[in-house]
């Protein structure tokens, strides 16, 4: 079964914004992460680990996995690659999500509101 070409342009689409998300997951981590450490924040244990994770190629990691498991979709099951390509997609959104909320953790801990406006407990 041969794929049509609007489903090949959309593979190579969703490859490239595998890549895309993974550099700015990177450069958005190592810059914020930095500007934080530089004003002498006390860094919280999830920013510290998305940040030890951007420093060893994490999301270069998963984007290279999740474009090997794509190509291999695209050779071998044609009829399926679509469908495994966009659930990969999502898993590197939310993956991009925890990356956000590493990079914001450092922020809502001085200001003691996860939503500004909120407080933080209900006591």
């Amino acid at each position: 079964m041969k794929q049509a070409p609007s489903e090949t342009l959309l593979l190579r689409v969703i490859i490239i914004l595998f890549w895309v998300i993974a550099a700015i997951a990177w450069w958005a981590t190592l810059w914020h992460v930095e500007a934080f450490a530089s004003f002498g924040a006390e860094l919280p244990l999830s920013t510290t680990l998305v940040r030890d994770g951007a420093k060893m190629g994490v999301p270069f990691a998963f984007a290279g996995l999740f474009s090997a498991v794509t190509f291999y979709a695209m050779f071998r099951h044609r009829h399926r690659a679509l469908l495994i390509s966009v659930w990969l997609l999502c898993i590197a959104i939310a993956l991009s999500l925890v990356v956000m909320v590493g990079i914001t953790a450092p922020i809502t801990r001085p200001c003691g509101e996860i939503v500004p406006g909120w407080p933080a407990g209900l006591s």
